[in-house]
């Protein structure tokens, strides 16, 4: 446990509420901080009608609230502990042959589900291993049985409170962890009897072994002894019990002054004795079915056992030590304590203390009967911080993430608007780029048709030179031109059109066409020459002509149709004559004007 902490333990009897809040320190110290105690069975009478058992129930939902409002607890966590009348305790025992802890957890669950008288789903319980005998091969096994019912009362009256429950036991089980923490049992078989309002509890402490009996006699048996002998009220008989009770004395003894008192410890002797023969019942059933040792001292505690001569009684008639038990005596106790009130008070705190050493140390009885959905609501709780911590972690982690991607959105935009600005300065640039190619092209194209244009200048030149070295002896050249060569029709195609020409002019009226000026080829692919030849002989100039012509590799001369192509003209009278001549010659490679 961690270090100063504080533990409320709080025993719900079937008459009295009683609390302890007890300070656990860093050196593992339990000091007792303050302690409560309520009585609320007073008006209760022996009745078993429904109204009775909820009036009952409501007097001790007040009565936890009073004690834990009204007294200044620190404590949120509470340690309960219902009455032994309210639970069911069965011993059984087992083959001990089985050694797998989960086996024997099945077989003691069968072993619960046929020994509980009740439904299961109507119960809160619990087991465990009581001993284990070897040489016998039995495992001794207990049952602590408590209707959810009851449970469940009691609880959500302390969880409307806002305390929440740590853990829940039983009065047997709590007053046993109370004595062994104390030493009782340790090497002998000794007994604590608990004398309580509604019932008493029998409990055998004897070396580690654990047994107790539930004797339904207690302090209201005595009260409703009174009651009945005086012809009063409950209240009245129980008020008077406090004032006047005590346990009478065996034989001759001096009888007291008051006759009221006389008559009241004869009644409570009459129910101690009836109580004493229960005990011896109990004895003998310890010894000789659970095979337990005789008891060689008793201790007594609970509300009822402080009346007077009870100790001395039980001594007489057990014929063994007897003494109370004192709950506290391993216990520091805080300073704001009322040390006499307690003194007056400790051996009706038994449960208390066996709740507080369960918080303290390990106990020889752990019993747990916490229900499932308390147990489920406390562990929600427990790991509840866990829960928002990793919700915290989570949403924290969502958030960081979404700033993580809005301020990777602002880069981004931001680094968007740059490539944006970027693009339109470098579109602006390719634009003109684009722009100055497209100038540059068409400039290029300019330059190169320059540069072509300038690369044929000297074309006509030097076919001119050529040809005019070509010339025979006495010829020259008057003139020199270029164009398109023209296929003359064939004669029956010029007689044709013709005949159609003539037939379309009888018919028609005359349509006059305006003359089209024919622009002048680009590309030439004919050169038409006109010579002149001083004819001194009958030489043939023209043929020798035209063979230099066709081997001079510039044109494509046919010698029969470049001769019918050849105009012959002559002038001139006397020795010397002057023969004019056209020549028209095909171009082997065209060329550009």
């Amino acid at each position: 446990m961690a270090a100063n902490n504080y533990v409320l333990c709080l025993d719900v009897g079937g008459t009295t509420v009683k609390a302890t809040e007890y300070l656990y320190s860093s050196a593992g110290e339990m000091i007792l901080e303050r302690f409560a105690f309520s009585d609320y069975g007073r008006d209760i009478e022996d009745d078993a009608s429904e109204d009775a058992a909820e009036l009952h129930r409501g007097m001790m939902a007040d009565a936890v609230r009073k004690v834990i409002t009204e007294n200044g607890f620190k404590s949120k966590y509470i340690n309960l502990c219902l009455s032994g009348k309210n639970a069911y305790i069965k011993f059984v025992k087992l083959p001990s042959m089985v050694s797998d802890e989960k086996k024997l957890k099945q077989i003691i669950e069968f072993e619960a589900s046929a020994a509980i008288p009740f439904e299961l789903d109507g119960v809160v319980w619990d087991s465990q291993i009581i001993s284990k005998d070897p040489e016998r091969g039995e495992i001794e096994a207990m049952f602590v049985v408590v209707k959810r019912e009851e449970l469940e009362f009691i609880t959500d009256v302390i969880e409307k409170l806002g305390k929440e429950i740590s853990l829940i036991d039983v009065a047997p089980t709590a007053i046993y962890n109370a004595a062994k923490a104390n030493g009782v049992g340790v090497e002998n078989c000794e007994m604590l009897l608990n004398i309580g309002g509604s019932c008493s509890l029998l409990i055998f402490a004897d070396k580690g072994r654990f047994f107790t009996r539930l004797i339904p006699i207690a302090g209201n048996a005595i009260t409703h002894q009174i009651s009945k002998e005086f012809g009063i009220s409950y209240a009245d008989a129980e008020e008077m019990k406090r004032k006047h009770g005590f346990v009478a004395l065996g034989g001759a003894y001096e009888e007291p002054d008051s006759e009221v008192a006389t008559i009241i410890s004869k009644i409570v002797r009459n129910v101690m004795t009836r109580l004493h023969g229960e005990i011896n019942r109990s004895i003998n059933v310890y010894r000789s079915q659970q095979g337990g040792r005789k008891p060689e001292k008793i201790y007594l505690c609970g509300g009822s056992s402080v009346m007077e001569y009870t100790l001395r009684f039980f001594e007489e008639k057990l014929r063994i030590p007897a003494e109370y038990f004192n709950p506290f005596q391993k216990i520091a106790i805080g300073q704001d304590v009322d040390k006499e009130n307690l003194a007056e008070l400790a051996p009706a705190f038994p449960e208390t203390t066996g709740l507080a050493v369960r918080n303290a140390t390990n106990c020889p009885l752990e019993v747990a009967l916490v229900p499932v959905s308390m147990r489920r609501c406390r562990d929600f709780r427990e790991r509840s911080p866990y829960f928002y911590a990793s919700t915290a972690c989570f949403l924290l982690i969502v958030l960081i993430t979404f700033l993580c991607f809005m301020q990777q959105k602002v880069i981004t935009k931001e680094k968007l608007q740059v490539i944006e600005r970027r693009y339109k300065s470098l579109k602006q640039v390719g634009d003109q780029v684009r722009g100055a190619m497209n100038g540059y092209n068409g400039e290029k194209g300019s330059y190169d048709a320059a540069c072509n244009i300038l690369k044929e200048r000297n074309v006509w030149p030097d076919k001119l030179e050529k040809i005019q070295n070509l010339l025979p002896e006495g010829v020259w050249l008057s003139s020199f031109s270029y164009g398109v060569a023209a296929k003359e029709p064939k004669k029956e195609e010029r007689r044709s059109r013709r005949r159609r020409r003539q037939e379309e002019m009888m018919f028609e009226e005359p349509v006059f066409e305006e003359q089209k000026v024919q622009e002048a080829p680009s590309v030439f692919d004919t050169v038409h020459f006109t010579c002149h030849w001083l004819k001194k002989n009958d030489k043939d100039i023209r043929g020798q002509f035209l063979t230099r012509l066709g081997e001079s590799g510039i044109f494509e001369l046919n010698r029969e149709e470049a001769e019918t192509r050849v105009e012959t003209v002559s002038s001139g009278t006397g020795a010397y004559n002057i023969v004019t001549f056209k020549i028209a010659a095909k171009l082997k490679e065209n060329v550009n004007r």
